[in-house]
């Protein structure tokens, strides 16, 4: 898969208004007909012509590189003007703006082809003293080609709740958008490194089975359908065309039909399972129109609306004659064919236009000085906003809740909401908290409390104290049997728990999404671990994590009354199939990070062992691991496969180096080295000692305990 190379340059300067992703599957024969159903793996005379057919195509796609140019759209509210300002590969147009920031863009021309996707690469800097609502949405109105519009999509790889269903992931287009919340004097950053935020992402779907429509049926004078006038392809429909099962029909004019998607489904019940989680309102009834066209949500007066459609088998082989046809084409043009007309060029550059607008969101606030206050407002949903003009105190044995499904910024108002027991703050599965200006604080006893605990929902935080706590935020996903995953973005937060200022469980086989924990100009502190995870693997599991630690520091301190730690961590990964990346911060602790499993990315970070003791282990511990005072310790009888990167930072202008060092132990160390579960790669830092020279990669080399480019 191609990835794009972010553009450190920023928008031009007068577009400022001043206050005054190949993870491309591997291509496949697609089963033909004999004239009965073909169930998978057989073979007849027909089925081999048509996979030597896609060996054809698999050795033309592999060639294939068409250019995605997304033209980005800038509608912002306020101070309207126009201007246009070309760039290499982009149009930036600037239309209402009224930001008080910068936006970075990737500006290289999108390479893509069938089965590719990627990232799109956004920055936005709000320099203004207001929270602001990023939102975004996609239009292929520009594309002249049909067929391309059934292919390319732009979506928010994270889940949402809408009209009463779940999406596992938010497509953009004209009708629909995302929204994210940027902080005052904060980013929102979207690249491959580091996302505070989830993620943008452009597919080219493989094959085109289907897709969903926003559209109006056109009828004769005896009213027959005649046609669909299409006005945006939405999103669409996937499954694994070589699952699929076919039959020919017997009547005047044979034609191919699908039986199964995947040898057992038919294609009705696959819409209807599918269309439990599209986030539009009400379930696919099994009463197509003449044409195939199944309603989703429809109009009933103007039939104007969201419709499904599954293609038929000619129309999937038209596709791919299509698609072949235009890896021919790319290939001519990769050979420099001088023969190529400009139609034949403008087929393999198409046009998408991303727009983003910003705004202050207008939103219902209301001001409570009860704790039974607050806690109507947020059960019955009648406020966006709820602002505290006093200190509250939540009683033994409660706790405020978050109801399921909603969405309510809680602005403490510089205020301490303070909790006598348990846990302070439960955000229930699929609820949505904004918690900004205030404290957050807990009774200080030895028994289990919780800052914020929550299963299954985004909780962001922006200027909140925590204090006070065992926990300081708990993410208990593998509780949620719902399969939703939380995301926590705290913003300019200090956590000071006595056990753990956040542990996070991810949902293991429950999602194939990853509990989010990001952290940003933060200071997190703690007595035992600062960061903890769980590596159980067993039943569903607790692992699937993803940790982004950004301009933050989390340091491990001693207990009261002490001076030197007891053993602990700055981060401790034992789950694996999760991911930590740690940019320009500082984490320190009795052993300052220890992986038992995922993927840890250190770039242009401070990472310190501080342990008063330096052990080296000669067995592993049976839970838990092995207190070695080391800046980073791997430990690998979990047998999870286990990476750690090590870098300088990336700024060009003001590269920050690595530092990883510790007190009594090793900068890096790995038990046992001879194991083949992990794998260390160091490209840039300084360390204690001279490091084993497989942990430096080819084009690099050790200087006095610093790893530069040769």
């Amino acid at each position: 898969m191609l990835n794009f190379k972010r553009n450190k340059k920023p928008v031009p300067k007068y577009l400022k208004q001043n206050k005054a992703p190949s993870g491309k599957p591997q291509p496949t024969g697609k089963g033909h007909p004999s004239g009965r159903g073909v169930q998978p793996g057989s073979r007849s005379p027909a089925d081999l012509q048509m996979v030597q057919k896609n060996i054809t195509r698999q050795a033309i796609l592999a060639g294939l590189t068409v250019v995605l140019t997304i033209v980005i759209l800038f509608a912002m509210t306020s101070a309207w003007y126009t201007n246009i300002v070309p760039t290499s590969g982009l149009t930036f147009e600037a239309e209402a703006w009224g930001f008080d920031g910068e936006i970075t863009v990737n500006n290289d021309s999108i390479m893509a082809a069938p089965g590719d996707q990627g990232l799109v690469y956004l920055e936005v800097e709000n320099d203004s003293d207001s929270i602001s609502a990023i939102s975004i949405n996609v239009s292929k109105n520009q594309m002249d080609d049909e067929e391309m519009k059934k292919r390319l999509y732009l979506y928010v790889d994270t889940h949402m709740h809408r009209d009463g269903e779940t999406m596992n992931r938010v497509y953009l287009n004209n009708y629909e958008s995302y929204t994210y919340t940027v902080f005052n004097k904060s980013n929102l950053t979207l690249t491959e490194s580091v996302s505070n935020a989830p993620q943008l992402k452009w597919q080219w779907v493989y094959d085109v089975l289907g897709y969903y429509v926003m559209a109006k049926p056109i009828r004769d004078e005896n009213n027959n359908i005649i046609s669909m006038n299409i006005t945006e392809y939405l999103r669409p429909i996937e499954y694994t065309f070589d699952d699929a099962t076919m039959e020919m029909t017997n009547d005047e004019n044979p034609t191919m039909s699908i039986v199964t998607v995947d040898g057992k489904t038919d294609p009705y019940t696959y819409l209807r399972s599918i269309s439990k989680t599209d986030g539009y309102e009400g379930e696919i009834q099994n009463n197509p129109l003449s044409n195939g066209y199944y309603p989703v949500d429809v109009d009933a007066k103007t039939e104007y609306g969201v419709y499904a459609y599954l293609c038929n088998y000619a129309e999937i082989q038209q596709a791919t004659e299509y698609d072949t046809k235009l890896g021919k084409l790319a290939l001519r043009k990769a050979n420099n064919d001088t023969t190529l007309t400009a139609e034949d060029l403008a087929k393999l550059t198409h046009d998408m236009t991303l727009r983003i607008s910003a705004q202050q969101n207008e939103a219902m606030s209301v001001t409570v000085d009860t704790l039974n206050a607050l806690d109507t407002v947020l059960q019955q949903g009648t406020a966006d906003v709820v602002q505290l003009s006093r200190d509250i105190t939540i009683p033994d044995g409660q706790s405020l809740k978050i109801p399921s499904n909603s969405r309510v910024m809680v602005d403490l108002n510089q205020f301490t909401l303070k909790s006598s027991s348990g846990t302070a703050v439960q955000a229930e599965p699929g609820s949505s908290l904004t918690l900004i200006n205030g404290t957050l604080e807990g009774p200080n006893t030895d028994t289990a409390t919780y800052g914020i605990n929550t299963t299954g929902a985004e909780v962001v935080m922006g200027d909140v104290d925590v204090k006070g706590f065992r926990y300081g935020v708990y993410l208990g996903d593998n509780r949620d049997l719902n399969a939703l995953d939380s995301r926590v973005h705290m913003v300019g937060c200090t956590i000071d728990a006595d056990y753990y200022a956040a542990f996070i469980n991810g949902n293991g086989l429950l999602s194939t999404q990853k509990t989010q924990l990001i952290i940003e100009d933060s200071t997190l502190t703690s007595k035992g671990m600062v960061i903890t995870g769980n590596g159980t693997s067993t039943g569903n599991g607790r692992y699937g994590t993803d940790i982004q630690i950004m301009n933050s520091t989390l340091k491990q301190i001693p207990y009261e009354g002490e001076t030197t730690l007891k053993p602990g961590a700055g981060i401790y990964q034992p789950q694996k199939d999760s991911t930590l990346t740690i940019l320009n911060s500082t984490v320190s602790g009795y052993n300052g990070i220890a992986l038992k499993g995922g993927t840890a990315t250190i770039i242009g970070s401070t990472i310190r062992g501080e342990g008063v003791e330096s052990v080296t282990p000669v067995e592993f511990a049976n839970s838990g691991y092995i207190d070695t005072a080391d800046a980073v310790y791997i430990e690998t009888n979990y047998e999870y496969e286990i990476a750690l990167f090590i870098q300088n930072g990336t700024d060009p202008d003001n590269p920050t180096v690595s530092t990883i060092t510790s007190a009594k132990g090793k900068s890096v160390r790995v038990f046992e080295e001879n194991a083949t579960n992990y794998k260390v790669e160091i490209t840039g830092g300084t360390f204690d000692h001279t490091l084993p020279e497989a942990f430096i990669p080819s084009g690099y080399t050790q200087k006095n305990n610093t790893v530069v480019k040769e």
